[in-house]
């Protein structure tokens, strides 16, 4: 059984190797070939990537899992360099960090200045999470070699225990890399506050003790590239001597102070008026391109605590000594219930704190961009399963507006993992994320999608689907080039192959021109722009619809539409103009009168074509119909009556019906494998009495079990593995016959090896 297994997969896998042609896809791993991406030999995910406008490259970087059963995950990167409208891979895999332990969450940042790229990582070699940092020059090469940025040993009472979620911007007016993460630490000392009672004796207390604070802590430090080859002189675990900025979980809202003081009393009492941060996620950093100063929002809850200490001691007399001082400290708790996005503006002498999301509602995974032009942030994460977005001004450190919804109103199935970039000269935003409304036609199937916006918040026509192919599309993140490679590069986990994930990239340009799309009634986009009816009985109607959407930026006008030939037929007047982000159902329907396959080719008219403003699109039409019984008697071919209507029709001159199990596993008539048996079935088979037996066989008994398989994943599966050894030795003979010779050799070798053992065995002993 192991045998036939390994035979199997021996010929089918260069036909399985072919499935899915990429188009404009980027295979950022893998190896491309033929407008095909070849898998890695293990998966990939968490992609990052960094721009370099002087040598028009990209550095792209993932998490990498080619040593996982041994080491553990690694970073990896690739560089790529334009190439006319797209890029082309420069060099091979860049073996980042392969230490033992996970190396995680790679993120990259590019200097301009000295042509250097910052990859930093959540890095476990010393068994505990710390944050850990790669410089490579502009050709991809190492400087130096890893090194530790965030703290490990003790400062004082204080300890690091593990830290993780990095984040790299390079600041351009500080002239340094700025990366934040979120640090797990032992914050009760952090809180430690001291004072004096009546100026003579020194008092302290924790401003914030548990349950009230958690130990999660967000931390940013200056990394220059100097500084990262010296000596760890301070003996933290790291080799820079940048101090590391705390970005405080508590803001001061008020105090209150109040002393007595007389011979035989003393009294301090203080009265704290606090916003506490909690549960803090997905810090992210940004930073103003005029002043420098740095802006980082992140996911969190916040509770407003008033926190009350007094100390009080007292004696009897004036000559009597002071008793002990009585510490009393209680707290009062306003927590909020709900998780939201904050922001944080560091300024030279203050902090402006923002909360930029519904407070009422719990939000997650923001991503953060800014626009030099409008001087403003554009912040984008999720709420409730939908993605939303709010600008902020960075004159007056104040939100701009409400947030903005910039997913569907009506856009069923959760949406998630925004990512933001922009584009300065056409002043738009691009927001890109996780999204399953397609999840009606396979609960598994997440996309990525995208909007623009424009520099107010209005959304520049609607949502469209950059991938939506089998599988999930998963962590998609966005990236701009400059002015003289205006474009947009999304990658993203691709998971079409469920057991080795890759990393997938896609150019997209911003266009303020009408774009036409076409989908089914939900919404699915029908890239293969096939509609299939499946089988009907003929003299029965089906009908569907599908829907023209105008993805782009102004109104879209249809100036022609050509309707399909019968037995298909529009049921529904086309419209002349479709708003920018509105769609116009279209209904069509498959009215057959004779049995047969009806399938697109050359010269059927089995097609719609709908010519716009927007480009010009085919909608290829499909569908089976099966003679109805009626009384004992059927409608068969020829017996309608002088209907000019026919099936698709064969080389050998007869009505051609269709490969119902190879349609029903496939599911279409129009899929490559079965167009590969539907040829072979008309050139080879009804070219002889035999073959014409077997289709004449086939078509008898083959409905039936066509019907239980449609209606039977498992049974599809199955069907389409049995049929994929069968399609590649039609299409591909040759390399069939030659893989059946090695094969049948080696099991001829396996079997007369043993008997000539025993030949030999034997001539010995006789001798």
């Amino acid at each position: 059984m192991k045998r036939m297994i390994l035979l199997f997969l021996f010929v089918s896998f260069p036909l399985i190797a072919q499935a899915g042609k990429t188009g404009d896809i980027l295979c950022v791993t893998g190896e491309a070939s033929n407008g095909t991406c070849i898998p890695a030999v293990e998966s990939q995910s968490k992609p990052a990537s960094a721009f370099d406008p002087i040598n028009d490259r990209y550095l792209v970087v993932w998490t990498d899992y080619r040593e996982k059963n041994t080491k553990g995950a690694d970073i990896y990167g690739r560089l790529f360099k334009k190439d006319g409208t797209g890029v082309s891979l420069l060099g091979g895999d860049i073996a980042i960090s392969v230490a033992d332990g996970d190396q995680t969450e790679a993120r990259v940042a590019f200097d301009p200045q000295n042509q250097r790229y910052l990859v930093v990582w959540t890095d476990g070699r010393s068994g505990r999470a710390r944050i850990y940092g790669q410089f490579l020059d502009k050709d991809g090469n190492l400087l130096g070699g890893n090194f530790q940025i965030s703290r490990s040993s003790p400062s004082g009472s204080v300890q690091f225990y593990s830290q993780m979620s990095p984040d790299v911007i390079y600041n351009a007016v500080a002239k340094t890399f700025q990366v934040l993460w979120l640090d797990v630490t032992d914050l009760e000392h952090a809180y430690t506050q001291s004072d004096s009672l009546c100026g003579e004796v020194d008092v302290s207390y924790s401003l914030i003790s548990s349950p009230y604070a958690d130990d999660l802590v967000i931390r940013r430090r200056d990394v220059d590239f100097v500084d990262s080859q010296d000596a760890d002189a301070d003996s933290d675990g790291s080799p820079l001597d940048t101090n590391i900025k705390d970005h405080s979980a508590y803001v001061i809202s008020k105090l209150e102070r109040k002393e007595s003081c007389d011979t035989t009393s003393e009294k301090l009492e203080l009265i704290y008026d606090l916003l506490v941060m909690n549960d803090e996620a997905n810090p992210r950093i940004s930073y103003n391109a005029q002043t420098g100063e740095p802006f980082v929002v992140w996911s969190g809850r916040s509770s407003k605590l008033t926190c009350k200490v007094s100390f009080e001691r007292k004696r009897g007399s004036a000559s009597e000594s002071w008793g002990s001082i009585q510490m009393n400290e209680t707290y009062e708790e306003e927590a909020s219930a709900s998780v939201f996005i904050f922001g944080r503006i560091y300024m030279p002498t203050i902090v402006e704190d923002l909360t930029l999301s519904d407070t009422s509602k719990d939000s997650f995974r923001p991503a953060v961009i800014f626009d030099s032009e409008r001087k403003m942030w554009f912040v984008v994460f999720e709420t409730e399963k939908k993605i939303y977005g709010q600008l902020v001004m960075m004159e007056n450190n104040v939100p701009y507006g409400s947030p903005i919804q910039i997913s569907g109103v009506d856009v069923a199935g959760p949406l998630s993992s925004p990512s933001v970039c922009l584009d300065p000269f056409n002043q738009r935003y691009m927001v890109v994320w996780e999204d399953a409304r397609n999840q009606s036609v396979n609960i598994s199937n997440m996309d990525v999608y995208g909007q623009f916006v424009d520099p107010q918040g209005n959304l520049s026509g609607g949502n469209f689907p950059i991938t939506v192919s089998n599988g999930n599309q998963l962590e998609p993140i966005c990236i701009f080039g400059d002015f003289d490679f205006p474009r947009f590069l999304i990658l993203w986990k691709d998971g079409a192959d469920p057991g080795n994930t890759e990393i997938y990239g896609q150019f997209w340009e911003y266009s303020i021109a009408p774009q036409i799309f076409l989908t089914d009634e939900n919404g699915n986009p029908l890239y293969t722009f096939i509609l299939d009816f499946g089988t009907v009985d003929v003299g029965s109607a089906s009908k569907k619809t599908f829907k023209i959407w105008n993805f782009g930026n102004q109104t879209l006008t249809i100036r022609d539409v050509l309707p399909p030939s019968s037995p298909f037929g529009l049921t529904s007047s086309p419209p002349s103009t479709i708003a920018p982000g509105s769609s116009y159902p279209m209904e069509v329907k498959f009215e057959p009168r004779l049995s047969g396959s009806y399938a697109y080719s050359e010269g059927s008219g089995f097609k719609f074509d709908i010519k716009s403003d927007g480009g010009d699109v085919s909608l290829y039409l499909a569908g089976a119909a099966r003679a109805a019984t009626t009384g004992g008697t059927s409608t068969e071919p020829g017996e309608t009556g002088g209907s000019t209507e026919g099936p698709e029709q064969t080389g050998a001159g007869g009505g051609a019906k269709g490969c119902f199990i190879a349609e029903a596993a496939f599911g279409s008539y129009l899929h490559p494998q079965v167009q590969v048996l539907r040829r072979f079935r008309d050139t080879y088979l009804l070219a002889n009495g035999a073959g014409r037996a077997f289709v004449e066989f086939y078509y008898r008994y083959s409905p039936p079990l066509a019907s239980l398989i449609r209606t039977h994943e498992p049974l599809k599966i199955l069907v389409r593995i049995l049929l994929t050894p069968i399609v590649y030795s039609i299409k591909y003979p040759k390399p069939f016959f030659f893989s059946i010779l090695l094969v049948c050799a080696f099991f001829f070798r396996r079997r007369l090896c043993p008997r000539m053992h025993l030949t030999n065995r034997a001539c010995k002993h006789k001798r």
